[in-house]
């Protein structure tokens, strides 16, 4: 009974979590004005000075708007993961798949005026929630593997 009390708290938090996590990437994606436009010329001075070096021309707008959409979903990826349970993390990554549709889906039918919506965009939050659920059962297989390791060396009387 205890287990399950103890199981029951940790999905709460972690169901709490997403939650709080998802109203955060709303804030950022549903507003009819994008996040950070005082920002971009932060950015649009520092990509200037990376593409004058032949070592950093390469890292352009795009490039980091589609890796920051990547992290942007890791955390909602394995904060769902986890809520779910070791047997189902991939449900973290069909929830971010579902979450991002729908935000692109807002933008495009709501926020046209304003925001763009892509597939890139899409692409880029799935990816990241894939990896935060990856996360959840590479951390559950390893986890597993060290206690049969255990198990097994208890077992044996080493």
């Amino acid at each position: 009974m205890r287990h399950n009390r103890g199981m029951l708290r940790r999905r709460t938090l972690f169901g709490v979590l997403t939650l709080v996590y998802a109203m955060f990437i709303a804030a950022i994606t549903l507003t009819p004005e994008p996040f950070g436009d005082g920002v971009e010329g932060t950015i649009d001075r520092a990509l200037q000075a990376l593409s004058q070096h032949p070592l950093t021309s390469w890292i352009t707008y795009t490039l980091v708007e589609f890796v920051a959409n990547i992290g942007m979903l890791v955390p909602f990826g394995l904060f769902v993961a986890l809520c779910a349970g070791r047997r189902l993390w991939w449900v973290g990554a069909v929830a971010s798949l579902a979450y991002t549709v729908f935000i692109e889906s807002f933008q495009a039918l709501v926020l046209s005026a304003t925001r763009y919506a892509t597939i890139s965009d899409v692409i880029a939050n799935s990816v990241g929630g894939l990896v935060g659920a990856l996360v959840v059962y590479l951390a559950a297989t390893a986890t597993d593997a060290r206690t049969r390791r255990r198990s097994a060396s208890s077992t044996s009387g080493t």
